[in-house]
């Protein structure tokens, strides 16, 4: 099973996020109900370590603060994402999730974490003028939240996108 740990943001935030993307774009948008901040991708794993998943994120410590998106930015995958204000909550946050994973024998990916939110993807490279028109669209918006609780899920990729299940939820203190 592939799985990841993330913060989602509430319903009305998605949807509001949703409304300001263009159609008629022959482009792949992640769906409201897909939109999610990753904390920590592990990838693959056998069914047998989802309770060793579990048991390791029942250890991080989360007390509740806010979220605030901030920008567009974008991958040269060809992701475009929505990014956040700087938050120090969050980023501890993360840390504690990776560094309790990786002591539980789970392997961590080694970049650095860029806390943002998967707006589309294009397999075919960054579209400069889809961009241009997201951060003027998105220019004066801003999207808070209390994140008051983290998610493991799984993945199933289809051949109609993917789709995400929620195997566990960690609440704040």
């Amino acid at each position: 099973m592939r799985l990841f740990v993330c913060v989602d943001p509430p319903g009305a935030v998605t949807e509001q996020i949703a409304a300001l993307l263009p159609a008629g774009r022959k482009i792949r948008w992640n769906p409201p109900d897909q939109q999610h901040f990753t904390l920590a991708f592990l990838g693959e794993q056998p069914d047998n370590r989802l309770v060793e998943v579990i048991e390791a994120l029942t250890e991080v410590p989360l007390q509740r603060f806010t979220l605030s998106s901030k920008g567009i930015g974008w991958f040269r995958s060809g992701v475009i994402w929505l990014g956040v204000e700087t938050c120090p909550e969050l980023m501890l946050l993360q840390k504690r999730v990776s560094d309790r994973l990786q002591a539980a024998g789970f392997k961590m990916e080694r970049r650095s974490f860029v806390p943002h939110l998967t707006l589309c993807r294009s397999r075919h490279g960054l579209d400069a003028g889809l961009l241009e028109m997201l951060e003027h669209r998105f220019y004066d918006q801003q999207f808070s939240f209390t994140v008051d609780r983290f998610l493991l899920k799984r993945s199933e990729l289809r051949s109609d996108g993917a789709r995400h299940i929620t195997e566990a939820v960690f609440t704040a203190d």
